[in-house]
Parts: structure tokens; C-alpha cells; sequence
């Protein structure tokens, strides 16, 4: 399931997280925790490899 939704996120998400990966919070200001930063780092994982690898 995460998979999928990783997979299918839309860009202007994966922008947010790249960014957020960077400066280390969210764009309300709120820090990152380390569930997050996982979380993200996996879903972005998911989208760039995989998801290309599906598309081509």
C-alpha cells in the first residue's frame, strides 16, 4: 500500500519533501522528526526509482 501511494504522489508533494529534507522542518516551520524524515526519504525512494522504472 505505501508503495502505491508513494509511487503515485504528485510532484508539487515530492517538492515539499525534497525540501523539507534539506532545511529540516516542515514549511509551517515545525522540525522534521526522524519518523518523518524516514518517511519521506522512503516515499521519494519509491517514487524516483521505481516509479521511473514503471513509466520506461
Amino acid at each position: 500500500m505505501f508503495e502505491q501511494v508513494a509511487i503515485n504522489l504528485p510532484q508539487n508533494i515530492c517538492d515539499i519533501f525534497r525540501k523539507a529534507l534539506i532545511t529540516g522542518c516542515w514549511e509551517n516551520g515545525t522540525p522534521l522528526t526522524m519518523f518523518h524524515r524516514r518517511t519521506c526519504e522512503e516515499a521519494l525512494l519509491y517514487k524516483e526509482a521505481i516509479g521511473s522504472a514503471i513509466c520506461h
